[in-house]
């Protein structure tokens, strides 16, 4: 039986029935109820909304009815945009605010506390629950409204990949993946991940049609309708169909995955941390880059922590709250999720030595500390080798092997001599380490090889292994490769003597023999994807043995590969955890800024919001306005900006405002990404006319800003008779003052 045409009594004992059904299946788990779980039909929702109108227009008391505005006022919290929640509910809901019932907010905040008590429903957590009280229940009961369907799609896509590698595909593996890696969301999308078996279960209805074991934290009809929802839309539709294409195999069958050891287990957090960790690489490396035409400066480049932070939840929070400091640049504390922005490169001013630990958080965490300090170390010294490349800088070659014909420099802790004709002097500009440029000549002589051995370096033989196809990810050309788990690494390898065979071997595999060509024609090899983490390719260049002939040992080389999972870029969003503004006026003034001449773009992780405010002052200081321009998503667009400016300048009300202020403040505010602040100025008499020109008269007022308390004098000259003055009260100047026709000249000190 539907709701059509029956009273507000029998659908407040339709809807006490169904929730308390509801509570009593639930009373043996920790599922919470929200209040979205109504169970009406869309029609049905539509008769309740006139009733309830109906029930506002007549006056009636609307306590008796409390459940039914509770599934009403849930419902706008659906359609939430991130906004203002009560200006779009009292525009939709007439007569609510009227001078008797001006505590009905109040009560929908007693109504859904009753729910909460009454039916054992969620309760709202968190700061923005404390900052919102009211607002914060009807939202939090919409589940997922759809303000936020967008960054649930988006974070889906970011993490197919990992998805597509998730051991146990059960509600509470997926959400926990979920929650894990979601530092970049705003803070609300976070506080609804917290409910992790909540959002798995959302996860596993989008991506299969199969029904997942054991009981469900949410009515059946409303997970159908967040899923209707979240496929609506063009972009979240794009998202959610590469994520299924990605991750369709994996969805089919039972609760878990194919029996045997994972590949991957960076999404298990139930395994071995210290295993986990392991597979991470983390370790800083070093660069040089010229600071003047004689000087290099030395740089640390620190890899990204996310994935850490996604295998780690532990870590995760540290990551997020605390601060860094990075051993050998200063004293300076970099701002909370530095090591997960994509820019992690400080220049070194004294030298931390090898043993020393590069990164110290603010906030101690002895189990991860004691892991963290062994695995940012620099490589043992005591000399370190970078090789000089075509853009100008030189990257470190972790396997210390120099080539004949190239250029290096050679770091080291202890002063190097210069009595060799292929060392020259090298100035750097980092305190407690020595540098000399390195020149290898074309002909490598058996002394020389000596003299480098001293220093650690080995003369490489002339077999080369390069990336082929597509260029491989921080290929420093002696060792070390990146790649993707959605990419088939492919090597090409050539030698200029003679060579029968290779063999290459993958991570103490089995051994793969390749017949190599004629001297001077290279060979190409291409590998299956491989799953994230170190792994290591050994080539070998083999000589078939000839009797009588002394053949030396077969060359080989190593090479690691770093696999990652692909990281998404979002355009017009910004590489480290903040705002970036631009405006497109240097220092601009009050008048040009409220005329519209003013430019504003604002950068930042997309999913998040920032609100623009703006203040007027007068010359004592007095706040004339202080009100919301709006709330943007980021990033925001100069046009975006433009469109929603405009249509706030264009108050009568503000306008007047805006002619009586001296200054006047522009403020950003992104929550968690910071805030912006800018002060307009405006260069004016402390006693002026300001006159505004209508279709229907000139309006004129006085504004004095001397702070006196005599009143100033006022006088009016008519245009019809410009030599006789008429005296006016200066109140009525300084509250409006029409210009009869023809016009007139006023006059005030």
């Amino acid at each position: 039986m539907t709701l059509m045409a029956m009273s507000l009594d029998q659908c407040q004992q339709r809807l006490e029935s169904h929730f308390a059904h509801l509570a009593s299946a639930r009373s043996f788990s920790d599922f919470p109820l929200f209040a979205l779980e109504h169970g009406l039909t869309e029609d049905e929702f539509d008769e309740i909304r006139e009733l309830l109108h109906a029930e506002l227009v007549e006056g009636w008391r609307m306590g008796r009815h409390w459940l039914v505005w509770v599934a009403y006022a849930t419902e706008l919290g659906y359609d939430y945009d991130g906004d203002e929640y009560w200006s779009s509910f009292e525009q939709r809901t007439p007569r609510w605010r009227e001078p008797i019932t001006s505590n009905r907010r109040n009560l929908l905040r007693t109504w859904f506390s009753r729910f909460q008590t009454t039916y054992q429903g969620v309760k709202p957590s968190g700061p923005w629950a404390e900052w919102f009280s009211i607002i914060a229940w009807p939202i939090t009961h919409a589940i997922l409204p759809r303000y936020l369907q967008w960054q649930f799609a988006k974070t889906l896509y970011d993490l197919r990949y990992q998805l597509a590698h998730l051991e146990t595909l059960s509600p509470s593996a997926v959400g926990s993946l979920l929650a894990a890696n979601a530092w970049d969301a705003s803070s609300r999308f976070r506080e609804f991940l917290q409910q992790q078996e909540l959002a798995g279960r959302i996860v596993l209805a989008l991506l299969s049609d199969r029904t997942v074991e054991g009981q469900s934290p949410i009515y059946p009809q409303t997970l159908e309708r967040l899923v209707a929802d979240l496929e609506q839309v063009q972009s979240t539709r794009e998202w959610l169909g590469e994520t299924r294409r990605l991750v369709a195999d994996r969805l089919k069958g039972a609760a878990r995955g194919p029996g045997g050891a994972p590949m991957h287990r960076a999404a298990d957090h139930g395994g071995d941390n210290n295993a986990t960790r392991d597979t991470l690489r983390i370790r800083p490396t070093l660069m040089l880059r010229r600071s003047t035409a004689s000087t290099w400066s030395i740089v640390i480049d620190i890899p990204s922590f996310a994935s850490v932070a996604r295998s780690q939840p532990d870590l995760h929070a540290l990551l997020r709250s605390s601060r860094c400091k990075i051993t050998g640049t200063g004293d300076t504390w970099l701002p909370s999720g530095w090591l997960l922005s994509s820019s992690r490169r400080r220049v070194l001013k004294g030298w931390p030595g090898a043993g020393t630990p590069l990164v110290t958080f603010e906030r101690p965490n002895p189990d991860l500390d004691q892991w963290i300090a062994r695995e940012t170390r620099l490589p043992t010294g005591p000399t370190w080798l970078c090789r000089i490349g075509g853009d100008g800088l030189a990257r470190e070659i972790a396997g210390r092997m120099v080539r004949p014909g190239r250029k290096y420099i050679l770091i080291s802790e202890a002063e190097i001599t210069s009595r060799y004709s292929f060392l020259a002097p090298c100035k750097v500009d980092c305190t407690g380490i020595h540098a000399v440029v390195l020149s290898i000549p074309d002909t490598v002589t058996f002394e020389t090889m000596k003299a480098l051995q001293q220093w650690g370096l080995q003369v490489g033989r002339t077999v080369r292994i390069w990336p082929a196809g597509l260029s491989g990810r921080g290929f420093d050309g002696e060792g070390r490769s990146e790649w993707l788990t959605t990419e088939a690494p492919c090597f090409g390898v050539v030698h200029d003597h003679p060579v029968d065979a290779y063999s290459f071997r993958i991570d103490n595999g089995a051994e793969t023999l390749v017949k190599a060509s004629a001297v001077g024609t290279p060979v190409f090899v291409k590998m299956a994807p491989l799953p994230p983490g170190r792994h290591t390719l050994v080539v070998k260049a083999r000589q078939a043995y000839t009797p009588g002939v002394t053949t030396s040992p077969p060359a080989e080389g190593v090479i690691a590969l770093d696999i990652r999972e692909p990281e998404p870029w979002i355009p017009g969003t910004t590489s480290h955890a903040g705002l970036a503004i631009s405006l497109d006026a240097d220092a601009p003034g009050l008048d040009g800024f409220w005329d519209g001449n003013v430019g504003v773009s604002i950068l930042g992780p997309a999913g998040h919001q920032v609100t623009c405010t703006v203040s007027l002052q007068t010359a004592s200081g007095k706040e004339l306005l202080a009100e919301q321009i709006g709330t943007f998503d980021l990033p925001v667009t100069p046009s975006e900006w433009f469109k929603k400016f405009h249509t706030f300048v264009k108050d009568e009300r503000r306008t007047w405002t805006y002619l009586e202020a001296t200054s006047g403040r522009f403020l950003v505010r992104g929550d968690e990404l910071g805030e912006y602040s800018l002060r307009l100025e405006r260069d004016v008499k402390p006693v002026r006319w300001v006159c505004r020109n209508t279709s229907r008269a000139t309006t004129v007022r006085l504004i004095d800003d001397t702070g006196g308390d005599e009143a100033a004098t006022c006088r009016f000259f008519s245009f019809q008779t410009p030599a006789s003055a008429i005296s006016l009260d200066a109140e009525l100047m300084m509250a409006g003052f029409d210009v009869p026709a023809p016009g007139c000249v006023l006059d005030g000190t």
